[in-house]
Parts: C-alpha cells; sequence; structure tokens
C-alpha cells in the first residue's frame, strides 16, 4: 500500500515537472534555432572577408603581371643562339632524307620495298612570326614504322638529334596496331625554317 502512494506521487512530481518543462519547450526551441542562425551569420561574414582578400589579391597580382618585364639580356643571347641554329630555306627533300637517315640509324629498312618506311611532305606552307623573324612551317607524314616498341620509340627519341630536324616539331603519333611487344604508327610532325625574304 505504501509502495503504491509512493509510486502515485512519483508519478505526480514527474506530471508537474512535464508542465513545467512544457512551458519552457517553447524558448529552449527558439532560442536553439537563433544559436544556429547566429552560427550561419557568422561562418557567412567570414567567408565573405576571405572572399574580399582573395578578390583584392587577384587585382593586385593582375597589375603587377600587367606591367612587362625589364629584358634580361641572358635571354636575347639564348634568343639569339637558337635563332641561328634555326635553318635557313632548308628544303622538303632534305627533311625527307634527315628522316629516312634516322630510320636507318635507328634498325628500320628503308630500301626494301615491302617494309619501306614513307615520309611525305603535307602541301601548302604555313607562316608564323616569333618576335621579329618570319618563319615558314613544313607538314610532314611518316608510315611505315613497324617493329619494337623500344625500337620505335627510340627513333622517335633520335628525329630530334638528326642534323638538319633541330627544329622539328612533334604533332601527332597514330597507332595502327599493337601486338604483344610489337606496334605499328604513323608520325605527323612540322620542322620551322626562316623565311628568305627577297
Amino acid at each position: 500500500m505504501a509502495y503504491k502512494v509512493s509510486e502515485q506521487l512519483a508519478l505526480s512530481s514527474l506530471g508537474q515537472l512535464l508542465v513545467r518543462f512544457r512551458h519552457l519547450l517553447w524558448p529552449i526551441a527558439v532560442g536553439f534555432l537563433l544559436s544556429i542562425c547566429v552560427g550561419f551569420a557568422t561562418v557567412y561574414f567570414q567567408q565573405q572577408a576571405v572572399q574580399d582578400r582573395l578578390k583584392t589579391d587577384i587585382a593586385l597580382k593582375t597589375q603587377q603581371v600587367a606591367v612587362p618585364a625589364a629584358p634580361d639580356p641572358r635571354m636575347q643571347e639564348y634568343y639569339q643562339v637558337v635563332e641561328k641554329s634555326i635553318p635557313v630555306a632548308i628544303k622538303a627533300e632534305d627533311i625527307i632524307s634527315a628522316v629516312l637517315n634516322t630510320a636507318s640509324k635507328s634498325g628500320f629498312s628503308v630500301e626494301q620495298e615491302d617494309t619501306i618506311i614513307s615520309v611525305t611532305a603535307k602541301p601548302g606552307v604555313k607562316k608564323d612570326k616569333v618576335g621579329k623573324t618570319d618563319y615558314e612551317i613544313l607538314s610532314f607524314s611518316i608510315a611505315g614504322i613497324e617493329g619494337e616498341y623500344r625500337k620505335v620509340m627510340s627513333f622517335i627519341t633520335n628525329l630530334y638529334s638528326e642534323p638538319g630536324l633541330e627544329t622539328l616539331v612533334l604533332e601527332k603519333v597514330n597507332l595502327a596496331w599493337a601486338k604483344e611487344s610489337l606496334v605499328k604508327v604513323t608520325i605527323d610532325f612540322i620542322v620551322y625554317r626562316r623565311l628568305v625574304k627577297g
């Protein structure tokens, strides 16, 4: 009997506590929501300050880049050396001969009809101006390069060191087929030559 009375008193006290808590629930919820809003506002204004600093930094860097740098004598000397190395009025036939010579050095056949490497000049000559110098750009294509992968890659690397091909620029390597370590490719490249005026 005493146990039931104490249980009823405990339930009554709990009910009163819940009633009081119900009155406090609304202010607690409002306070929680306000704290979240204040947190978001704080993060927003902090990010806004960071964005403003970034915009200022970008504007300063843009102004610095816009100012032309003072000419470096060493770069001018290097440019002149490179310019002198560019062949003048080199003929397409000489370029083709240099490519075939490189192929022969790399172990490819350049004489047998069934495995011959063909180098063809593409029609048309483009023109470009670098600094104060005018250049002509000759385009070529190499076909029939077939062999072990390392041998093909060695041939491509050797092209850059062949006399007469100092200004060669590789444009594209097309893989025709590959089987185990064997590959067949075609290569497109261009060669710069100084334009002869007059």
